[in-house]
């Protein structure tokens, strides 16, 4: 037996409280004086003997009850047999698809299982291959089903994409073991294009490791690089990328109505400024129009209303913008409770509009959420680092890095250290019962 927290092993030393009570309320006892002891009864001679005895036991049981008390702050451990069962594999598909790991496929008749890392874990047929996955699965999601398992130990073969880690971290069994193999090429994958039936911009995104970057290039239809769909709200890419569908959004110009106040004239120019920026960068027109703070205030036709003054905003439906400082955020640009409204959190200037990147956050509200919902977020191949998942088993190596046909299970031999915890907590609640029947029967 050894204790993980052996620091607390001083605190045996409170085993000495029981004692120094028990010796302090051992007084000497008085000497009354009377005038006769005809009239006292004798005492009883076993009843006075037998009351020595029954402290003593009781010193011992309080002090038992401190030091298992101790021991229990110490994490005592027992280094117990291997793991007698099965092992479990739970797996990626897109790691079976891409052959990895090597060696899974010829134990898959062996008593270790091997699942798919998908809601259901369901058991991995050799011959079938798993079918592409619309994105990377929900680890965090799936951690129940994976403590669910009934197996000594649990390996988790993944990617361990950064897009599959949203929500709360829930906790996870001690027998679970993930590993991460890293990708070698980057991802490459077309998002959407933007233009129309002649030309248009192409977005790509470029994913690996431990960086996604974005890329843009002009595509043209008259050299066969693209064909537009008979509705035209999407386009067909020919040549290495003709699988990819991708919808095409109508580079028709944005409309935006701001409205100033006449404290906030030198804002307007730092906004118009940031939305030149935005317009220069998608490559499509924004119509600007100005007004002022005491007439129309509907939004009309316009895709957003920019609200450049203190005064009260008025009841509009729709993307708003509108100026409410907080001095506390750290963000220009912040969503508002109301769905669609967005507040300025400072006056704009040109410090501020560099580097709390004013036109960056403005791209973010001028473009339709449509348009990029779930497509960034399935072509994002960043990933966690092994340890940050739940780390691999002692001495285990990149499966990446080992030959091919290296035995996994090899790793699964790992002692099982048990914790004592609970059963010295069942000893503390019996010592404790005895202790205080004990004590009521002799009024201590």
């Amino acid at each position: 037996m050894f204790f993980a927290n052996s620091i607390y092993l001083w605190s045996l030393l409170g085993v000495l409280l029981p004692i120094g009570i028990h010796l302090w309320s051992r007084r000497e006892a008085r000497t009354i004086k009377v005038g006769s002891i005809a009239l006292l009864e004798a005492s009883d001679s076993v009843s006075s003997r037998s009351i020595r005895p029954n402290e003593w036991w009781l010193l011992f049981l309080r002090t038992l009850i401190v030091s298992f008390l101790a021991l229990i702050l110490s994490g005592p451990r027992i280094k117990g047999p291997a793991p007698k069962h099965e092992v479990v594999y739970v797996v990626e598909g897109s790691l079976l698809r891409s052959g990895l790991p090597a060696d899974l496929g010829s134990r898959s008749g062996e008593s270790p299982h091997v699942r798919l890392l998908e809601k259901g874990l369901p058991v991995w047929d050799p011959d079938e291959t798993p079918p592409p996955a619309a994105g990377p699965p929900g680890y965090w999601q799936l951690v129940p089903e994976l403590n669910a398992l009934n197996a000594d130990s649990v390996l988790v073969f993944t990617r361990g994409y950064l897009s599959g880690t949203r929500s709360k971290r829930p906790a996870t069994r001690g027998h679970i073991r993930w590993i991460g193999v890293k990708n070698k090429d980057p991802h490459v994958q077309p998002l959407l294009a933007r233009g129309n039936g002649e030309t248009a911009e192409l977005y790509t995104i470029r994913s690996q490791g431990e960086k996604t970057t974005f890329e843009r290039r002009r595509i043209t239809a008259s050299q066969g690089t693209y064909a537009v769909s008979a509705g035209g709200d999407s386009i067909r890419l020919r040549g290495e990328n003709e699988n990819f569908l991708l919808p095409l959004q109508n580079n028709t110009p944005l409309h935006v109505r701001m409205y100033t106040g006449s404290e906030m004239q030198a804002d307007a120019h730092y906004m118009e400024a940031a939305l030149s920026a935005v317009s220069n960068y998608l490559d499509q027109e924004i119509r600007v129009e100005q007004g002022p703070a005491t007439g129309d205030r509907t939004l009309g036709e316009a895709d957003i209303l920019i609200w450049l003054s203190p005064d009260p905003l008025p009841q509009v439906d729709g993307k708003v913008l509108f100026f409410r400082p907080d001095s506390l955020s750290s963000e220009l640009i912040e969503p508002d409770l109301k769905e669609g409204h967005y507040r300025l959190t400072a006056r704009l200037n040109l410090g501020n509009s560099m580097e709390g990147h004013l036109p960056e956050q403005l791209l973010q509200l001028l473009l339709p959420p449509q348009q990029w919902e779930g497509l960034i977020e399935n072509a994002d191949r960043r990933q966690w680092e092994s340890a940050m998942l739940g780390g691999p088993p002692e001495g285990y190596s990149d499966n990446t890095n080992k030959p091919e046909g290296t035995d996994l299970q090899q790793q699964d031999r790992a002692s099982d250290f048990r914790d004592l915890s609970g059963y010295f907590w069942l000893v503390v609640l019996a010592l404790l019962t005895l202790e205080r029947l004990l004590a009521l029967r002799r009024k201590q």
